[in-house]
């Protein structure tokens, strides 16, 4: 199956449940949209779900491949701290959180620049193919999948995800949270428990 999808920050379990289980394109030349996956991701905290957000320099319509990002505030140490105290107790973080550090402290000025860097470094981890990336784009295929709206940070989910051990006495079963969520808990197993999501339709 081919899906179509945005362009996503520490992409959702959905959007890596297509990953793996079809060819994907990233659409980066939709126009940028607020309050969407783009350039935000939800962990899980003592205290719930949690939304971490990058700030972008936006004005007016502008094309997710020339969204800049803002500097203007310390995101990037909020983030880091966010997501080492939520993880730093799970079984993989310590195995994984090293290679992911340094893309978080790094300023990339493209938000897209920034995504596809976290996009292939999470592929590569759970032995996935990295998605293919189109600046142009006009009518969606008939036999491609388009998934640019439905995940979405405030819409119901597309993914049947089977529970599993989390680091805080949760109990959550969305498809909506980053799969740093998953790769900290699953490590290695990742790719086949993406695998086995079963798409809602």
């Amino acid at each position: 199956m081919q899906f179509l999808l945005n362009t996503a920050y520490f992409p959702s379990l959905a959007w890596f449940a297509c990953i793996a289980q079809g060819e994907c394109t990233v659409d980066l030349a939709g126009n940028f949209q607020k309050q969407s996956f783009r350039n935000r991701t939800n962990i899980l905290s003592s205290q719930g779900v949690l939304g971490l957000t990058v700030p972008v320099v936006h004005a007016g319509k502008v094309t997710i491949s020339a969204v800049e990002i803002s500097y203007r505030e310390n995101w990037q140490r909020q983030h880091i701290r966010s997501i080492e105290t939520a993880y730093r107790n799970s079984p993989f973080f310590e195995y994984y959180w090293p290679e992911l550090l340094p893309i978080l402290t790094q300023k990339q000025s493209l938000l897209a620049q920034l995504n596809e860097l976290i996009i292939n470094k999470l592929c590569q981890m759970c032995s996935l193919n990295s998605p293919s990336a189109t600046t142009s784009w006009s009518d969606v295929p008939v036999n491609m999948s388009d998934m640019r709206e439905r995940i979405h940070p405030k819409r119901s989910t597309h993914f049947q995800i089977e529970p599993y051990v989390q680091v805080f006495d949760i109990t959550t079963t969305t498809d909506r949270l980053s799969l740093l969520d998953l790769l900290f808990a699953k490590g290695p197993d990742c790719r086949a428990f993406l695998s086995n999501c079963i798409q809602i339709v």
